[in-house]
């Protein structure tokens, strides 16, 4: 949720930074009303994340080009700065290693606003040293230093499930299965979207502004947009090629990065038109303009987030909703009860939803393990504690063809529910002679 606010308030202020007299406020809100923001903000995966640190990262870039400009040696705040951007743009790769095909865009900076190249080599160095850090801890800890890269190389698409899945989606036409159809996929599910065809008309906004007004900092602005979007899709198309079943670029989360530039970019850019075609009279209508475009995409996205099945209403999610049940009626259950063993499995979530956000712990009794490999405990050694009922664990063992003992499917009517959360993704299950208050 802290990704989310920041990727709404750093447009706004990139919007001053390039444009001070109102394209920061309309920007935010514009970002504000994307249905891509509120359904990634609600949801705990990595990509809304990585995204906030790359704009913060660029977005710094151009902060410094204003404040200090190109002149003269550099400072050793100067230096701190650029190390800075290194960094995030390093953790961003952390978070999310795809988010790679972003990092073009600092030498875009570089070269719209004209900065020495030799500042742009204190940026290669502050990602060099996340990169040695993630190498030195993977061979400390794991004793290869190439054990986190394999990891995210080493997902479960050619699996039998997955290929299976994979196969039922293009038979139905969920998902490309052609050249064509990747080259597509964007388009084709932005528009899918209510909202999405707003965004649409903002994109072209955005690229003719670029050509018809002069200005480095929206030139940036576009290509931003435009440059990594063409690496990107390249990349789809070149590993498409070897393998047809690893990138799945109708997932609208994974062009995120692209949202705060295209809103920031378009609307400077229809301010910036409305003044060279009619002056301060021009910008006052382009900024009625966009204040309608907002009201009409928010609109919009209202009815987009009640087809999403996954938008959490309640500012939570079902992590945060079990965190705080465990802070609270969970304090009186001395044994926790998760599945193991698999790629959803609860046992790799819950022990850090049973800590506070600073790793704190918040419960202290025992976590246990329902099962080893397919094996699980028979429902009569389910004697006193609460058991963690994860309907994506379930579905997924399914899919997968893997075991799932009756109690899981179909929990006896004797467990009390203690925790039903806001997506019903979650159900916390008073076993046996259970001591677990009720909230």
């Amino acid at each position: 949720y802290r990704a989310g606010a920041a990727l709404v308030s750093t447009p706004y202020w990139l919007g001053r930074l390039v444009d001070p007299r109102g394209a920061g406020v309309l920007a935010a809100l514009l970002m504000i009303a994307t249905p891509l923001v509120l359904d990634n903000g609600s949801q705990l995966l990595p990509d809304l994340p990585a995204a906030t640190m790359v704009l913060g990262a660029v977005t710094i870039l151009v902060w410094h080009w204003r404040r200090s400009g190109v002149s003269g040696p550099p400072t050793t705040a100067d230096r701190a700065v650029f190390v800075g951007v290194g960094l995030l743009l390093g953790w961003a790769y952390l978070v999310r290693e795809f988010i790679v095909f972003w990092f073009p865009i600092a030498v875009l900076v570089v070269i719209v606003l004209r900065l020495p190249w030799s500042r742009a080599r204190l940026i290669v160095a502050g990602v060099a040293g996340v990169c040695a850090f993630e190498l030195a801890w993977g061979a400390v800890f794991f004793g290869d230093p190439f054990t986190r890269i394999l990891a995210a190389l080493n997902q479960p698409a050619s699996a039998p499930w997955r290929v299976a899945q994979r196969t039922e989606l293009v038979a139905g036409g969920a998902i490309p299965d052609t050249h064509l159809e990747m080259l597509v996929a964007l388009p084709r599910s932005l528009v899918d979207l209510r909202a999405g065809w707003v965004l649409a008309v903002l994109f072209l906004v955005l690229v003719v502004a670029a050509v018809m007004v002069d200005s480095p900092a929206l030139r940036l602005l576009a290509l931003w947009t435009v440059v990594p979007l063409v690496l990107l899709m390249s990349a789809v198309q070149l590993a498409w090629l070897f393998d047809d079943r690893i990138l799945r670029v109708e997932k609208l989360r994974y062009w995120l990065p692209l949202l705060p530039p295209l809103v920031v970019g378009s609307v400077v850019g229809i301010l910036a038109l409305g003044r060279q075609l009619a002056g301060d009279r021009g910008r006052r209508a382009a900024v009625a303009l966009v204040g309608v475009v907002v009201a009409a995409s928010l609109g919009l996205t209202g009815a987009d987030l009640d087809d999403m099945g996954t938008f959490t209403r309640l500012g939570r999610n079902q992590m945060l909703e079990l965190r705080e049940w465990a802070s609270t009626s969970g304090q009186t259950c001395t044994t926790i009860w998760v599945d193991t063993d698999q790629w959803r499995a609860s046992s790799r979530w819950v022990p850090m939803y049973l800590r506070s956000f600073w790793g704190r712990p918040i419960w202290h009794g025992e976590l246990r393990h329902l099962n080893s490999g397919d094996d699980f405990v028979d429902v009569s050694q389910l004697e006193t504690g609460a058991l963690i009922r994860s309907r994506v664990a379930i579905q997924r063992r399914q899919l997968e063809g893997l075991p799932v003992p009756d109690y899981l499917q179909r929990p006896p009517s004797a467990w009390q529910v203690l925790l039903a959360t806001n997506s019903d993704r979650i159900r916390v299950l008073g076993v046996g002679d259970s001591t677990c208050a009720r909230p």
